[in-house]
Formats: C-alpha cells, sequence, structure tokens
C-alpha cells in the first residue's frame, strides 16, 4: 500500500502569506517617510524673476480646497474596494441560483488577494508621485507668491533700464540782422474837404508780397539746422536667472517645500489609479447577460471622476497641466501592470467566478468525457482479416 501523499501547500502558505505581509508593510513605511518626513529632502532649484508661469495667486493651504486629500484619500480607497466586494458578492449569489458558485474560502480567499493587490498599488503610486516630486523639485503655479523672493536683494529689476539716448546736436546761434533805419516823422497834410464819390468797385484781393531779401552782411553762413531723431525703443532686458544655491525665498519652509512638488500631481495618479483598477475590474470580472450599457456606464463614472480632480487642481492654480497629465499617465500604468501581469486579468487558477449582473449564472458546457472501453486499432485490424478469410472474394 502507497504511504499517503502529504500536502505540501498548507505548509507553504503562512510562510507566503508573511512574505506578501513584510512587502506591503515596508511599501507603507516607505510612503510615510515620502510624505510625512523630511527623510528625503525636496531638490531646491533656481528660477527667473518675476517668472509669470510660477506667478499665480497663493490658493491657500490644502485643506481649504475644494477637494481637500482628506476626501481624496478616503475615496480612493473605498470605492475599488466596495466596488470589488460587490462583484464577488453578485458572483456567488448569481452562481448559487443556477450556475457553479464557488466555494465559500475560495470567494473570501480571491476578494482578499484583489484587496492585497490593490492596497499594494495604491501604496506604490504613492511613492511613485512623491519620489518624483522629490527629485525634481518642479515649482507650483503658486511658487512666487509662497517663495515670496526678495528681489531687491537678488538684482532682480523692477523696470527695464533706460537706454542713453546720444547727445543731439546744438543749433548754432541766430545772426543778428542790422537794426532798421528811423522813418522821419510824417509831414501832417491839410484837411480835405469831403466830396461824395460813387460806391468803389470790389477789387480783387491782393497778393502777398514776397519777404525782403536778406542782405549778406558779410558773417559766416548759418548752417542748416539738422531734425532731431526719435529715440530708439526701449528693449526689455532678459529675465534674470536665480540660481540654486541662492536663499532667495523668505516665506515658510515648509510652504515652500510642498509648492516645489507640481510634476506629477499626486492626487491625480491616485484618482487615476483608483479609476483605472475598478474600471478594469467591471470590464473583466463582471459576467453575465445583463444590460450592455451597464459596464459602459460603471466604467465612465469611475473615470471621469480623476478627470474633474486635475481639472479642479488646475483651476485653483494648485498643479499645472503637465503635472496632472504626468500624475494621469503614472496611476493608469501603474494599475494596468498589476491587472495584466499580478492578477491575471481577474481571472481564479480554478475557473472564473466573477460576478453576474444578469442574474442567474452562465452555465457551462460540460467536459467530453471519452469512450469507457474504447478498441485498440490492432483488435480492429484483426476483425477486419477474420471477416475477409470468411468471405473469400468471388473470382
Amino acid at each position: 500500500m502507497a504511504p499517503p501523499r502529504q500536502d505540501k501547500r498548507g505548509s507553504i502558505v503562512p510562510f507566503v502569506l508573511l512574505v506578501e505581509l513584510g512587502i506591503l508593510g515596508g511599501t507603507a513605511a516607505l510612503a510615510y517617510q515620502l510624505e510625512f518626513t523630511d527623510a528625503f529632502p525636496v531638490h531646491f532649484g533656481g528660477f527667473f524673476c518675476r517668472d509669470p508661469d510660477f506667478g499665480r495667486p497663493d490658493p491657500g493651504p490644502p485643506a481649504l480646497s475644494r477637494a481637500p486629500p482628506a476626501l481624496v484619500y478616503a475615496l480612493v480607497t473605498a470605492v475599488p474596494a466596495a466596488t470589488m466586494a460587490l462583484g464577488e458578492l453578485l458572483g456567488r449569489l448569481g452562481g448559487s441560483r443556477g450556475g457553479r458558485a464557488p466555494p465559500q474560502r475560495g470567494a473570501v480567499g480571491r476578494l482578499l488577494r484583489f484587496l492585497g493587490v490593490f492596497s499594494f498599488g495604491l501604496l506604490a503610486t504613492a511613492i511613485f508621485a512623491n519620489a518624483v516630486q522629490v527629485v525634481l523639485g518642479t515649482p507650483s503655479p503658486h511658487f512666487l507668491a509662497v517663495c515670496r523672493p526678495n528681489y531687491s536683494a537678488l538684482g532682480c529689476a523692477e523696470t527695464p533700464p533706460q537706454i542713453q539716448t546720444p547727445p543731439q546736436m546744438e543749433t548754432p546761434p541766430q545772426i543778428q540782422t542790422p537794426p532798421q533805419m528811423e522813418t522821419p516823422p510824417q509831414i501832417q497834410t491839410p484837411p480835405q474837404i469831403q466830396i461824395e464819390t460813387p460806391p468803389q468797385i470790389q477789387t480783387a484781393p491782393q497778393i502777398p508780397s514776397a519777404p525782403p531779401p536778406q542782405f549778406d552782411t558779410g558773417g559766416p553762413a548759418a548752417p542748416p539746422a539738422q531734425p532731431r531723431s526719435a529715440p530708439p525703443p526701449q528693449l526689455a532686458p532678459p529675465p534674470q536667472f536665480v540660481p540654486a544655491g541662492v536663499s532667495a525665498c523668505s516665506g515658510p519652509a515648509p510652504a515652500v517645500a510642498a509648492a516645489r512638488r507640481d510634476v506629477p500631481c499626486k492626487e491625480a495618479a491616485l484618482g487615476a489609479y483608483a479609476g483605472a483598477f475598478a474600471g478594469l475590474y467591471v470590464t473583466l470580472a463582471w459576467r453575465g447577460g445583463g444590460s450592455r450599457l451597464a459596464k459602459p456606464a460603471a466604467v465612465l463614472g469611475f473615470a471621469a471622476p480623476p478627470f474633474l480632480l486635475g481639472a479642479l487642481r488646475v483651476a485653483e492654480h494648485r498643479n499645472s497641466w503637465g503635472g496632472v497629465l504626468g500624475g494621469f499617465l503614472g496611476g493608469t500604468a501603474i494599475a494596468a501592470f498589476l491587472v495584466t501581469c499580478v492578477v491575471g486579468n481577474f481571472q481564479s487558477p480554478g475557473g472564473d467566478f466573477g460576478g453576474d449582473l444578469g442574474g442567474a449564472g452562465t452555465p457551462r458546457a460540460p467536459p467530453e468525457v471519452p469512450p469507457q472501453n474504447p478498441q485498440p486499432p490492432l483488435e480492429e485490424l484483426s476483425v477486419a482479416q477474420v471477416r475477409r478469410a470468411e468471405f473469400p472474394a468471388v473470382t
């Protein structure tokens, strides 16, 4: 009698579980260090004086935003988890009404596996966003309002310097003309007798006489006066660059460090990751013959809030469009990698027990059963030879 076969799978499960919990705990510790401590300082790079890209007004602390971080973190954690729990519950109820339902233990294990992978991806997305922000140190649109640099100490001129124009030519002095001869006094004529005269005929208007010619007094001829040229246009000087080693900011250090975390936007990255993970779960795991618009509506419902969150961050001058798009790409890429390569498109190794939106489970085709007593080829050949021997051909 053969010895009983030992199941080695039960002894490996606790070890694998401890390893996965250790990886998840280390990821959470690294995310905490990047988010709430100064273990990894933000890179302080240079900037241009009065750069219009960084001169937006200060929107205030993050808690005053219309989408505060506490609300964002709660939604990106709870919504996908609730979606997966609901999908697994619908899958078990649908299978119990007509399909092949997974066992209770297998359904709980499948849900825990999906939740564990989702939690790991959420922490990895936060680490990715914080690490890139620390390395790049890109200023936010409201950086100058928080930094409050001392422009006079940095040598940044408020107005462009005046360009000195060349001295203009002085006009030569006017030559004095000789005094004119005094006219002799006129002799008074006796009063004339007034005689009425016929009305005079209006004569043509007199043509103005030309000015008398100037006599040459023998002095030097005056040079012609040169017209004054218009001053050249004033050119604005190039913006002055403040290097990285100069302590230019007079604002609070924590606010200045937070204003240098623009690319990528962490809130946009977390929202895109949660929306993509939940949308892929609905697309790949939910099965059934329900409404054809249920899946597209659910996927668009998961994709719209991250986009609105990114637009709100830009409207409040907390992030630029470059930072928001970078967050979208990073979060979506991490979700696609985990769904495709880690959880295998939400397919179980022993069969797919995804949620069923259409009610009863979809019946599966029974496997093909091979014949009980297949006849070997040699026996078929011998039977054919015996029949030929019993009934010889007539010639």
